[in-house]
Parts: structure tokens; C-alpha cells; sequence
């Protein structure tokens, strides 16, 4: 291998106002680069560890593995450099890294494999397995200053031959987030990579799912994921119970899922627990249904009611439905075809009642299309669709006039007004034919 300039190494600075501890000379640098261990065979051991540079404060293991192309990875070097000074297999960097953990972050498998069994090695005569095995584990633990393990590491990389070595070593052990708020399988996720994600469920029994501003890793699986795959399924699996999670803005797995448009990822969640469907968000009061109209995912809206029908009147907190939301996307929503003959409506008084419900009626609604209501008698237009048009939010102001009103649909602000009065002089309990229309 060609000596590395030593010009790399200063690019690999963390802090560039560190207390420089030893200037290493360059000569000692290139030999640890190119593996070449002759410069320090004759070196007691206490001098082989003060051997680091000035800013990153790299060992000469730690010189070794960055250096090294993955394809042509050898660990002679490792090997010869451990027998003269042990210490060095957990000496830390400037950024709390151990050679593990930079062997983790370059892919270097036969050198994480060999860094295991390396510290697996008796300390002393007659020395316990489980004394030796506890030791590998805990250095797989070590965290460097970001909280990051040897395995955050290897998963921000992607580099999932290391992330199998290393979960099938300490598979006991949970992991906990960094300082991003970030645990290994919610990066796994987050990046994608169902090859991590199975890694991680299939090798551990306890790993942990969180993420930061209270996800999941299935928030983040339901937001990237794209392809039905064995991750998803194996995460639902084995962690079910996140399905009806909310991260800080009570949004669960299925709200991203719906709000991105994840058509295949939405089924899978929905045939798990469909009751998610009821959970509404902090802020807004929207729930997965509303956000998916509202972006104009026809085929996610078809899916939804096709599963839960009551869904459809859950209202936000300006006493918005899906509906009002599908008209601001009427033109994208055109296509939702609602296969459903049942669907569960409220009535006037709050209560369920069963109504047989011609989907072109929903799809007309949903088009801004308000011709099939024109000539139907006020009864069948209030337990049809009472939201629709006298349905009231808590000023009194009717949902659809307003919507319609906001996005410029004169024609609708025009039916509406007429029908609302008609409807409302035929209403003896109201005292004027036009208060439903201001």
C-alpha cells in the first residue's frame, strides 16, 4: 500500500483547538498507513501508546484502519501492533472513538470480527469464557462523545456485514440513542435499508426502536419505506405495539405513512390495528384520513374507508372532515372510488346509524361536484351527509360554505346559499330562511 499523506489525517480534525498532546513524526504516520510494523518492533509499550497525532489524537491503530482500502483489507498490522501493547484495543481518539469503532464506520469486517475475538483473549491464567466474553461486550458498549456504539456507526454506513457481526456478539444488548436522539434501528429505518432493519429484529431480542422528538422506528419506516418487503412485516412483528405511538406531534406511524403517500405501507399498517385510524394529532386535530385528502392520495382515502367507514366524520378542530379536505384537492380526488355499500354516519343527535351509501355521492362530494344533491329532499341531504352543507362548526358558520368560499368554487357558494335557504324556510324550528347561509 502507498504511504497516505499526512495530509488526511489533519482532515479527519474534530476540534482544531484541542491541546496538541505529541506531534507524531510523519515517518511513524506513513508506517502505520502502509501496515508496515518494523518502526515499532523494538518500542516499549508505553511509547507505542503516546504515539498519536496532534489534533485528532489517532493511535497508530486507529492510523492503520482509516487508511485501509475495504476491498484489501489485512489486520497483520492490528495483530502484530496488540501483541506489543494491548492497550491500545481500547484507546480512544479526540472523538472517543476506538479502533472498533472506526473499523465499524469504514466496513471493515474482518477487522471488527478480529477486534472481537482480540479482546475475547485471557487476561490472566484460568480466566472464566464469560469473563472473557463480557469483555468483548463491553467494548462492543463503548460510546465515543456523540453516544454513538461501534453498531450506530456501522448502520449510518450502511455497512450491514458489520452490523450482523457485532448483533450476533451481544444480542442481549438494547442500545440506546445517541445524541441525536437516535438508536440503531431507528437509523436503520430511517436510511431505508431493509437489510439493517432485519439484522437488527432477526440477530437482537431486546434492541431498542426510539427516535428523536418521540418516533419510532416505525414512524420512520412508515415515512421512507416505498417497496413491501420482509422489514416492514418483521417490524410490525416484532414491535406491534408502536402502531398507535405518537411522537411529540401526535402523529402515529399511519399519519406519515398517509400524509406521504405510502399506499403499500398503509396496507400493511391498516391490516395490523386499524383502531390507529382514530387517533388525531396534537396541534390540529387531523387524523391520517384528513392528512391523506388533504394531499390528494386518492388511492390511501380508498383505502382507509374501505377498512374503517366511521372514520369519515371525525372532524378537526375547525369541525373539518376528510371531505372539506378532498375539495381543496378535488381535482386530484376525482379518481377515489369508495368500495363500500355501508358506512357508519353520525346524526344530528351524535348517534351511529347504518345507512346503505352510493359512492358516487362521496366521489361527487369529493369533486366539489354538488349536482346529485341538488334535487334530493332535505331529509335524504341531512342523513346522507350531514356535514355537508348544514353541518356547523362552533361559530355556527357552515364547514362546506366556508371551504368552498376560502378556494374560489363561486358556483358551490352559490348552490349552497340558495339550498340553505330553501332547507331552512322549510324548518320550522329555525326563525329565518337565511341564517344558515351568513
Amino acid at each position: 500500500m502507498n504511504p497516505v499523506s499526512i495530509e488526511i489525517e489533519e482532515a479527519l480534525s474534530l476540534d482544531s483547538n484541542r491541546e496538541i498532546k505529541q506531534q507524531m513524526d510523519p515517518e511513524f504516520f506513513k508506517a502505520a498507513a502502509a501496515g508496515n510494523s518494523e518502526p515499532f518492533k523494538e518500542m516499549a509499550r508505553e511509547e507505542i501508546k503516546s504515539l498519536l497525532t496532534a489534533k485528532t489524537e489517532n493511535t497508530i491503530l486507529h492510523i492503520n484502519i482509516i487508511s485501509q482500502e475495504r476491498e484489501n483489507v489485512s489486520t497483520k498490522f492490528v495483530e502484530e501492533i496488540l501483541e506489543k501493547c494491548p492497550p491500545l484495543l481500547l484507546q480512544v481518539n479526540a472523538k472517543g472513538d476506538t479502533p472498533l469503532h472506526v473499523a465499524a464506520k469504514f466496513g471493515h469486517s474482518g477487522t471488527v470480527r478480529f477486534l472481537v475475538e482480540r479482546a475475547k483473549l485471557p487476561q490472566h491464567e484460568n480466566e472464566e469464557l464469560e469473563s472473557r466474553v463480557g469483555a468483548a461486550r463491553q467494548m462492543i458498549r463503548m460510546t465515543n462523545k456523540e453516544k454513538n456504539t461501534a453498531l450506530h456507526e456501522a448502520v449510518c454506513r450502511q455497512n450491514v456485514d458489520v452490523v450482523e457481526i457485532l448483533t450476533k456478539e451481544d444480542p442481549d444488548y438494547p442500545y440506546s440513542a445517541n445524541n441525536y436522539g437516535k438508536t440503531p434501528l431507528y437509523m436503520a429505518a430511517e436510511s431505508r435499508s431493509s437489510n439493517m432493519v432485519l439484522a437488527l429484529l432477526e440477530n437482537s431480542t431486546s434492541v431498542s426502536h426510539e427516535g428523536p422528538n418521540g418516533k419510532t422506528a416505525l414512524h420512520a419506516a412508515a415515512k421512507e419505506f416505498r417497496f413491501g418487503d420482509a422489514a416492514l412485516p418483521k417490524l410490525l412483528e416484532k414491535k406491534k405495539n408502536l402502531i398507535k405511538e405518537t411522537d411529540q406531534y401526535g402523529w402515529t406511524p399511519i399519519h406519515y405513512a398517509a400524509y406521504h403517500g405510502n399506499y403499500r405501507t398503509i396496507n400493511l399498517l391498516l391490516e395490523t390495528d386499524q383502531h390507529a385510524l382514530d387517533i388525531a394529532d396534537k396541534d390540529r386535530k387531523m387524523t391520517a384520513l384528513q392528512l391523506a385528502a388533504g394531499q390528494g392520495h386518492a388511492k390511501i382515502v380508498e383505502a382507509i374507508i374501505s377498512k374503517n367507514p366511521e372514520c369519515c366524520e371525525l372532524v378537526d378542530n375547525r369541525g373539518w372532515n376528510f371531505l372539506h379536505y378532498a375539495m381543496i384537492n378535488f381535482a386530484d380526488m376525482n379518481s377515489v372510488s369508495i368500495e363500500i355499500e355501508e358506512a357508519s354516519l353520525l346524526d344530528n343527535n351524535g348517534e351511529i346509524s347504518q345507512l346503505q351509501i352510493d359512492p358516487n355521492l362521496f366521489k361527487a362530494a369529493a369533486a366539489g361536484n354538488l349536482e346529485p344533491f341538488k334535487d334530493m329532499a332535505r331529509e335524504e341531504i341531512l342523513e346522507i351527509c350531514p356535514s355537508l352543507l348544514l353541518q356547523v362548526n362552533a361559530k355556527g358558520d357552515s364547514r362546506s360554505l366556508l371551504v368552498a368560499a376560502k378556494f374560489g368554487h363561486c358556483d358551490i357558494v352559490s348552490v349552497l346559499i340558495e339550498r340553505a335557504k330553501l332547507l331552512q324556510h322549510e324548518d320550522k324550528e329555525l326563525e329565518s330562511g337565511v341564517g344558515a347561509s351568513r
